[in-house]
């Protein structure tokens, strides 16, 4: 190579401008090099002149040879050019783009496989006060943490002014100057000082070495891995730049890095020296050369730059006066150098004689250290090994420390640190470097600090242990202990701090305590029940029996069940215990030995023991059945018929006595509305389907009289009477009611009285004037508990009926004003006391003369609870009771108009459990409901009752919380949420573990309105989720933004593939054992309409959740077979092309049509199809998945996992899919050289694969170590950047091509 440098190509940016001089500059740099020890010669003429000039107009000097001669005398002057010529100007992190280069590129290079015992050293020349120095070492030290480095970073600084360089020592800085310093890095690297500034932690100083260096004419630093030059060169003149750049050259490792000012470049280095990594940022990298360092301007030769030139002709113009002068001068410098080097001289001859003197005192000295050398070289062994056996036990002791999960703090006997273990985090805010430091220097997580150091001070001085527990802010609970310990003689040596978590045991604690309350509160329950409950395990003890059983069938004294109840010495065959041992839940009827009749319910009851019993509930239903039986017998003496009118299903209902009224059997045939129209009379037909469609139509009763015809063709008279039920908008849902055959009514008074007693409704008649019962029939009984005897003869106000006289009275007015009323609601008091709500139907009449009312009273009290339960539903989630939506949104109002006024926030959490689908596909829907609802009944105890919760649908929960003040307490509401749904939730024997994700937004300050908010909250809790789920996040703008992108992405996708922006390239894969090229991979890329090039990885998901990766992926199987056809018919030989299938083609799409298609299109043989799946695709849905899988094998289509060793599938699966190939995942064989692990990973997965006769082929194969390596693990294919990275088509065939012919 051509040792010397060559001369630029940019004339102009590399010559000195020709400019005046200042008179007398020569003999002020003079002055400056011989009284300041700072040759400028170096400098360009014009920087100097300015700077000199500037100097003069600051101090009102007119003349150059005055300022020459202030420069003589004044010292201070001379250090104040001299800095003023040095030019000494630098910030931190000056130029962003260029630190933000040095952050995310350069430095990580430098680093990445670097190894520990490699050290990476910086040269920061020109560094002036240091500010440039700190800034590259605060980012190489987090690019060190961040990859891993283990090694040392050193960073030398140097320059020529002295108190630059005092500064930049001490690191010492004003919090102006610090403003561009990042807030991360100013924690970790810089303290505040008493100046009110801030200084360099030592963690950063140590790693930094500031000096003073001449970059022109000092030996360089050597071995560098990153120089930084910035803005100096610009200010030298062009040899000078050119001698300055040789220096960085020589410094720099081979192909280490050179950083330039915005302004500077390096020349004509560029073509040899030196080559471009980033013109912009001004970035080179060193290239061999042999660069001559010592030069001067006259040893450039020929390859000078055309300044130097200039230069020579000048010197060449000098005349002799000129040479004459600078001999003489010279020769002075000579005879000074002279005169110092002799007396020098003499005090080196002075120093001579005292040295002999001290050699021969040192000599006798040195007999008598030899024999102490010896006494002390058998010590010294002796304290060796005793030094080795403390150090093993200072190792040991270490190791315990560092492993032990319980947090230890040694102090002395003044309460600083001695040692402590890693675990003590949580309470004290420890570092490495504050061993020694006094214990009231560091701050105390637990409490208050001055109790804290009380009670260490009271152990201490006692000499006792003190011990407390302490709950952390996270929720867990430690012991603190507090130690005294003492030396050998018993005195007090110091105090062992101990914190040792017991959350677990508090948690035992807490829940055998509930456990018991609850236990208390169940038998409470039992005790309290009206009916029996019992409980029998597998031998048919009584384990437990409540007091209402005990009154009916006497105490258990020891006896078994069967014993018990049925006087039998061995079990009842007719007893359920089999079924209900089994898990079955029995409801079944028995007559006990007093007659009593009840219903069973046997539930199994798992005890903890893992047996079960059984708990059978006896319900005594005696009475009931007999009110049954009579109400039958009633109907069938009265002949009234009951029916009932399903509109929406067009089913109606008859009782036995509706079909008798007709003639019929019953059930003898399915009634309609039709059928029944067919018996009306023809004449009345038309009347009664009016007055059926005005019920309908109306909010009135339906009451009708009408003919019609028995079975037998008899002519009856019936009365139908009935009432619609509507849904809450109104709608009816159905029209039931009763039906007499009145024939005989109209033929005569005892007719009528039947049936008045046979009325389906509460019938009777009321003297007008005090309310006088007359006539009652039995319904009143029936319905309010009132015989006919207790109420005939008195007056309504006696028994107490009505419950509110003011409604009495207003019936009584509405009832004389309209001469009768119907379905006028009122409450009843029965005779137990009980409340009834009615609907009265009454006409006045006169009998003997004298007003009375003839009234018919029907029970509506379920109707009503009905329509309550109806308006409940309406605003309320029907399976948790919690508010719905439209419920949740008119109480967001309110809070949010409350907030307005009370100048509060508001916060809306959006609230979605986590994998919620897997519990109902796994255990069943009935078991995720009991799973809400409990979720609900866990989240109201949680909240306050101003806050507001609601359930949306599915597994999704919304909270309004009110009076919010500040962020941190929304935060740690929703820290409470997660913790009170971490705890297992106990159903039907499952114990489910549930977490859930939360997005939180606050009003207003994420948005006025609800639907923003919402749709806000929702936003971030997507983001919750991604961040790993189990956490809440609130909402930020850029999680808007980030949706917006993504939403632009899903629109672009749409309009991509019509667009015919998607590409596919190939990427071969090779025979590891002939060498041969066997097939290629088709891998999916997006050219964008700018001509961006979007990886898969930005895209793929979204198309995925968008769907659009069906018909993309159709594409990429139509395309992929066709290219593999145009291989073949262009010659090459036949490959296997491999295409990878997402999961959502499996669910979404007809994957088998569209193999087929592209296989028919194509021409292609299916045997040259690889289809490659993932492993967590053969997880979902196995069966559907498997017969897809199956149709593919049938097709004659191959099947490989792709990334195998990253999911979760069997051996099972394997063979029952028939895989063909298995695709080792690249995270594996990337770094089998170097890591064992790896390397028995993939030899595991080949063995398996051999064995289970699947070819292997091993992805990311980037060296030929990595393809020989696996070559001895017998893997039979490969693909990787070793071999080509993924191609066009084209470039594909090319490299295939290129390949064949070398082979």
């Amino acid at each position: 190579m051509d040792p010397q440098p060559l001369a630029p190509d940019d004339a102009e940016q590399w010559q000195e401008p020709v400019v005046e001089p200042l008179p007398q500059l020569s003999e002020m740099l003079e002055v400056l090099r011989r009284r300041c020890g700072i040759d400028f010669s170096g400098y360009k003429t014009t920087t100097l002149t300015r700077r000199a000039r500037q100097r003069m107009a600051r101090l009102s000097v007119l003349r150059p040879e005055d300022y020459l001669e202030m420069l003589q005398e004044q010292g201070g002057e001379r250090e104040a050019l001299s800095s003023e010529l040095l030019v000494n100007v630098t910030e931190f992190f000056r130029d962003t783009e260029v630190f933000r280069q040095l952050e995310e590129q350069v430095l990580p290079d430098l680093l990445r496989g670097r190894d520990a015992g490699d050290d990476l050293r910086i040269w920061c020349a020109g560094c002036a006060s240091g500010e440039e120095a700190y800034s590259v070492t605060m980012l190489a030290l987090e690019a060190a943490g961040r990859l891993g480095f283990h090694g040392n970073v050193k960073v030398f600084g140097t320059d020529l002014a002295p108190q630059a360089l005092a500064q930049a020592s001490r690191g010492s800085y004003e919090g102006e100057s610090l403003a561009a310093v990042p807030e991360g890095l100013r924690r970790r690297y810089l303290q505040g000082d008493s100046t009110g500034g801030m200084r360099a932690d030592a963690t950063l100083r140590r790693h930094l070495v500031f000096a003073r260096h001449n970059l022109l004419s000092d030996p360089p630093f050597t071995s560098i891995d990153l120089a930084l030059c910035r803005n100096l060169l610009i200010y030298l003149k062009p040899e000078a730049q050119f001698k300055a750049l040789s220096q960085l050259h020589f410094a720099l490792k081979p192909q280490g890095l050179l950083l330039l000012g915005a302004s500077e470049n390096v020349g004509a280095f560029e073509s040899n020296a030196f080559s471009v990594v980033d013109r912009s940022h001004k970035l080179f990298r060193k290239q061999p050369a042999v660069l001559v360092r010592n030069f001067d301007s006259h040893t450039l030769g020929a390859q000078a730059v055309p300044a130097l030139l200039s230069m020579q002709t000048a010197a060449e113009e000098q005349g002799p006066e000129n040479l004459a002068a600078e001999l003489d001068a010279t020769r002075e410098r000579l005879h000074e150098m002279v005169l110092e080097l002799q007396t020098s001289h003499e005090r080196l001859d002075l120093s001579n004689e005292e040295l002999t003197a001290s050699n021969e005192e040192l000599q006798s000295t040195n007999e008598e250290l030899k024999s102490v050398n010896e006494d002390l070289y058998a010590l010294n062994n002796e304290l060796e090994a005793r030094n080795d056996e403390l150090d093993a036990l200072n190792r040991d002791y270490d190791h315990l420390l560092d492993s032990t999960e319980i947090g230890t703090v040694f102090l002395d006997r003044d309460l600083s640190l001695r040692r402590f273990s890693p675990g003590v985090e949580d309470f004290l805010a420890l570092r490495g470097s504050d061993i020694g430091r006094p214990i009231g220097d560091i701050r105390y997580r637990l409490g208050l600090q001055e109790a804290f150091l009380e009670d260490l001070r009271e152990c201490a001085r006692s000499e006792k242990r003190i011990e407390r527990e302490a709950m952390l802010p996270d929720g867990r609970w430690v012991f603190e202990r507090m130690l005294p310990f003492s030396d050998d003689t018993g005195q007090g040596h110091g105090v062992v701090l101990t914190w040792t978590d017991i959350s677990k045991t508090k948690r035992i604690e807490s829940l055998a305590e509930k456990l018991a309350a609850d236990r208390e509160r169940l038998l409470a329950i039992l005790e309290a029940l009206p009916d029996g409950v019992y409980i029998v395990n597998a031998e048919y003890e009584i384990e437990y029996i409540n007091p209402v059983l005990q009154r009916e069938f006497g105490d258990v004294m020891g006896r078994k069940c069967h014993d018990y109840f049925h006087k039998s010495a061995s079990p009842c065959t007719w007893c359920k215990n089999p079924q209900v041992l089994a898990g079955q839940t029995v409801q079944w009827q028995w007559v006990s030995p007093k007659g009593r009749t009840y219903d069973l319910f046997d539930i199994p009851l798992k005890n903890a023991d893992g047996s079960v019993s059984k708990l059978e509930l006896f319900h005594d239903i005696t009475d009931m059945k007999e009110a049954r039986r009579r109400l039958d017998e009633a109907a069938r003496i009265a002949r009234v018929g009951h029916w009932e009118w399903n509109i929406a299903a067009d089913e109606l209902r008859w009782s036995d006595e509706t079909f008798a009224c007709f003639g019929f059997a019953p059930n003898e045939f399915v009634p309609t509305f039709e059928r029944f129209l067919q018996q009306v009379e023809q004449e009345d037909r038309q009347r009664v389907q009016d007055a059926v469609s005005k019920a309908l139509s109306q909010d009135a009763g339906y009451e009708m009289e009408f003919r019609f015809r028995r079975a037998d063709g008899s002519l009856g008279v019936g009365f139908a009477s009935g009432s619609v039920q509507r849904d809450a908008a109104g709608k009816p849902l159905t029209l039931g009611g009763a039906m007499q055959d009145i024939t005989g009514l109209r033929e005569s008074e005892l007719r009528f009285k039947v049936a008045f007693r046979a009325s389906p409704l509460a019938a009777s008649i009321v003297r007008a004037r005090d309310g006088l019962f007359v006539e009652v029939n039995d319904r009143y009984e029936t319905w309010f508990g009132w015989p006919a005897h207790e109420l005939v003869g008195r007056t309504t106000r006696e028994v107490g009926l009505w419950a509110d006289l003011e409604v009495r009275a207003a019936w009584l007015a509405e009832l004389q004003h309209r001469g009768s009323t119907l379905n006028f609601e009122a409450e009843w008091v029965c005779k137990s006391g009980e409340k009834r709500c009615v609907s009265l139907s009454g006409e006045l009449m006169d009998l003997h003369d004298e007003p009375h009312v003839v009234a018919f009273a029907q029970d509506i009290t379920e109707r009503k609870e009905n329509a309550a339960r109806i308006e409940f539903l309406a605003h309320h989630d029907p399976l948790t009771g919690l508010p719905n939506r439209v419920l949740f949104r008119d109480r967001f109002d309110l809070a949010k108009a409350w907030s307005e006024r009370s100048e509060s926030k508001l916060a809306l959490l959006y609230l979605d459990l986590d994998h919620f689908k897997q519990i109902n596909d796994t255990l069943g829907h009935p078991v995720g409901d009991l799973l809400l609802q409990q979720v609900a009944q866990r989240l109201s105890t949680t909240l306050r009752d101003t806050d507001t919760i609601s359930r949306q649908g599915g597994d999704e929960f919304l909270i309004a919380l009110t009076d919010v003040q500040d962020v941190e307490a929304v935060g740690r509401i929703a820290s409470k949420i997660t913790e009170a749904l971490a705890r297992p939730f106990e159903i039907e024997g499952h114990a489910l573990a549930v977490t859930l994700s939360i997005g939180i937004t606050l009003c207003p300050d994420d948005g006025a309105d609800f639907d923003t908010l919402l749709q806000r909250a929702d936003t971030a809790m997507y983001r919750a989720k991604e961040s790993g789920r189990n956490t809440y996040c609130f909402y930020t703008s850029e999680m808007n933004a980030q949706a917006l992108e993504n939403l632009k992405m899903r629109s672009a996708l749409h309009w991509a593939l019509d667009q015919q922006e998607f590409v596919l390239h190939y990427q071969p894969q090779v025979d590891l054992v002939s060498g041969a090229v066997i097939g290629v991979e088709a891998l999916l890329r997006w050219q964008r309409g700018d001509g961006e090039l979007v990886p898969p990885g930005r895209f793929i998901p979204a198309a995925e959740e968008s769907g659009q990766i069906v018909p993309i992926g159709e594409w990429v199987l139509r395309e992929a077979s066709a290219q593999a056809m145009r291989w073949q018919q262009a010659g090459l030989p036949e490959l296997t092309m491999a295409v990878n299938l997402s999961a959502v083609q499996f669910r979404r799409g007809d994957l088998l049509a569209s193999v087929t298609q592209a296989l028919e299109e194509s021409g292609l043989d299916p045997s040259r199809l690889e289809l490659e799946l993932t492993e967590s695709l053969l997880m979902e849905d196995v069966e559907a998945t498997l017969q897809t899988v199956q149709r593919f094998k049938a097709l004659g289509v191959s099947l490989s996992i792709d990334d195998f060793g990253t999911g979760y599938s069997s051996l099972a699966y394997l063979r029952r899919f028939s895989v063909d190939k298995l695709k080792i995942d690249q995270s594996f064989v990337r770094d089998i050289v170097t890591d064992p692990e790896d390397a028995a990973i993939v030899r595991a997965i080949i063995s398996m694969a051999r064995s289970l006769k699947l070819r292997v082929v091993a992805e990311g194969v980037e060296s030929a170590e990595v393809a020989r390596i696996l070559n001895l693990y017998h893997c039979q294919e490969a693909q990787g950047y070793h071999f080509a990275r993924p191609m066009p088509a084209q470039a594909c065939a090319d490299w295939m091509r290129q390949r064949g012919t070398q082979a």
